[in-house]
């Protein structure tokens, strides 16, 4: 292969690369809403493509499936912005003390979901009641908070595995 062929084999690839890596429009417009009402998000959140690496984030054919930001010194509150995130599958806060507020309404719209782990933060108030509507949540963690009624949970979402 001469010169020529290999810069334009070199060039396919990475333009198949810039274009996989582009994230849907309203995965990343949620996410940078989710990142500015934060503070100590991660130092490469930066830019405006989400699945080309940010920390944390991980994509499926261009769609958020996978926020995961344990133990990251999160500072604020979780936005109904997540509702949007309609492909999310893990949605993995743990360990932030500082994420406070109650949980969005919102949160419910994601019907994709598998596996929320919000234990060891500081979120308050009732437990959205149609969480239990999630049927593809799996696993629920929601411990070493402040919620109103943690044994409420266990009265919405009996067929999850509760921590």
């Amino acid at each position: 292969m001469g010169q020529r062929s290999l810069l334009l084999l070199l060039l396919a690839f990475i333009k198949f690369f810039i274009i996989a890596a582009q994230t849907n429009q309203n995965d990343a417009a949620a996410l940078k809403a989710l990142a500015s009402s934060w503070t100590n998000t991660p130092s490469n959140w930066v830019g405006s493509d989400p699945c080309g690496g940010w920390v944390g984030i991980e994509c499926t054919n261009s769609r958020v499936t996978s926020i995961m930001l344990t133990n990251m010194n999160l500072i604020g509150q979780l936005s109904g912005d997540i509702g949007s995130l309609s492909e999310l599958q893990t949605l993995d806060l743990s360990s932030n003390k500082l994420m406070t507020g109650p949980l969005p309404q919102e949160i419910v719209n994601l019907k994709n979901l598998s596996s929320l782990c919000l234990t060891g933060c500081g979120f308050s108030g009732p437990i959205p009641n149609a969480i239990g509507s999630l049927q593809q949540l799996v696993y629920l963690a929601l411990t070493s908070n402040r919620f109103l009624d943690q044994f409420q949970v266990q009265l919405v979402i009996c067929p999850i595995s509760i921590i």
